[in-house]
């Protein structure tokens, strides 16, 4: 499972509003330093997401939570959003050639086969969100109404 704190920013029919900062979980690994998606992370690293999840902890604006996802359910999302556009790619750049033997035949349906992929995705995240299979579950939570050191670098702005 993949764990990552937020701060409950809203509550509205049992969804919560849960903001949280932006970090890959490289920044745990001991390699983050020498690595070049640790250093990405440095430079490019820290914006804040709000992801609505179901509220099972009653939880209240103000709260610190944790949430959690499954990492089969991160690895397999993050392959069908790389492996989609590319296969379409190499699909239409393939069929391009053998059918018509031309070289721009060849980049106009791989750009096609490309596209292709990317409507193939959005359709499939439409049918994901409704299906609640890839939405974090949040798992404990901490009522922090008298610390505000951490709202205050959660920095809620309205998104």
């Amino acid at each position: 499972m993949l764990y990552e704190s937020g701060l409950v920013i809203s509550i509205e029919n049992d969804i919560a509003l849960v903001n949280t900062k932006a970090r890959h979980t490289c920044s745990s690994c001991k390699a983050e330093s020498s690595c070049g998606a640790g250093v990405l992370e440095r430079y490019f690293g820290g914006g804040l997401f709000v992801s609505s999840i179901q509220n099972t902890l009653n939880a209240q604006p103000g709260d610190e939570v944790v949430i959690a996802i499954s990492e089969t359910k991160v690895t397999q999302a993050s392959f069908i959003a790389y492996l989609l556009p590319l296969l379409g790619l190499i699909v239409g750049s393939i069929s391009g050639h053998f059918i018509f033997y031309q070289e721009i035949f060849s980049i106009i349906l791989g750009a096609v086969g490309f596209g292709s992929g990317f409507i193939i995705i959005k359709v499939y995240h439409q049918k994901l969100v409704k299906s609640h299979r890839y939405i974090p579950q949040m798992i404990s939570k901490k009522t922090l109404r008298s610390s505000p050191s951490l709202k205050e670098s959660f920095d809620v702005k309205n998104l």
